[in-house]
């Protein structure tokens, strides 16, 4: 008797414990999230190839490679359980010919080549719509682009000026319903490297829907201030702010006290709005850029340049 009267006692505790796990929320939402997490190819295609270079590197950004399902191939079959929340972000390089190197003339012109995506055919909206379309039939959340910093340099090019050049693509990213743009490095355009910043009040207009990443920092090297000025813009503002008597150049380091950050922002961004937090220097009249270091692990000195 005592043993049936413990096994239904057993039976009991667990259909109530069982009753209490159903009712409590999972840690695992039921909806894809806000916030805008991606996968980015680039790692996958240095794989495809062993690492061999850049170059090679790029030129496994090919529709088999993201569709087929031939060795290293199918990336949309990655992460079944989460890829609801994630972007498919494509990496360098989609927008020139195979074989074409990093210093081909049509890197930078967002248009995916038709070499690279032979079925996905029409206007460059049209066929970036179409690739969206079967990501997210694929399971995933939607697409985003790797952007060059700097625009195509194809013959003809040179006659649109810059502003309207971006807007083009920005208006062909929201209509395809592109989620992220990862604005990278760039080649070409060097007295033009900041046009991101100077349209930004525009890209909020024109693709209020995509998310934009400065992912990558170019820096002056300090000992070419030679004099000349050092004005700071919030990415948030139009108008950059002369902080040439706040700074300090020692060597290698430009060092911006942290009430210059705080003031410039104020003077840019509305009070709490943090949808566009950052700085961007422009050193006057300067010619001599040189990549940033890496941020080291463990580093808080956001107001230290180096």
């Amino acid at each position: 008797m005592s043993i049936k009267i413990t096994v239904t006692l057993l039976i009991v505790l667990l259909l109530a414990t069982l009753t209490l796990c159903a009712a409590e929320p999972g840690l695992v939402p039921e909806t894809p999230g806000a916030t805008p997490d991606y996968f980015c190819t680039w790692n996958v295609q240095g794989f495809a190839c062993g690492y061999a270079g850049a170059s090679p590197q790029a030129d496994q950004m090919v529709e088999a490679n993201l569709f087929g399902s031939g060795p290293l191939q199918n990336w949309l079959g990655f992460f079944p359980e989460v890829r609801g929340d994630l972007i498919f972000l494509l990496d360098d390089a989609y927008d020139f010919p195979l074989g074409g190197g990093h210093h081909h003339l049509a890197r930078g012109s967002v248009e995916l080549d038709a070499g690279r995506f032979p079925s996905l055919t029409g206007t460059p909206a049209e066929r970036l719509t179409k690739l969206n379309t079967a990501l997210q039939a694929k399971g995933w959340r939607g697409l985003g682009l790797w952007i060059c910093n700097s625009r195509n340099r194809l013959p003809g090019q040179e006659t649109i000026g810059s502003d309207d050049y971006w807007a083009e693509r920005l208006r062909w990213s929201q209509q395809a319903g592109v989620l992220y743009w990862k604005v990278d490095w760039g080649i070409g355009d060097r007295g033009k490297p900041l046009w991101k910043f100077r349209m930004l009040p525009r890209i909020h207009e024109l693709a209020p829907d995509i998310w934009l990443e400065y992912a990558s920092l170019t820096l002056v090297t300090t000992n070419a201030l030679a004099g000349n000025k050092v004005l700071a813009q919030d990415l948030a503002g139009s108008t950059p702010v002369d902080i040439t008597r706040e700074v300090s150049v020692d060597g290698g380091r430009l060092t911006l006290p942290g009430s210059v950050l705080h003031r410039v922002g104020l003077m840019a961004a509305k009070p709490g709005d943090i949808s566009d937090p950052g700085l961007v220097l422009v050193i006057e009249g300067l010619t001599r850029f040189a990549p940033k270091k890496p941020m080291q692990p463990g580093s808080h000195q956001p107001q230290t340049i180096k």
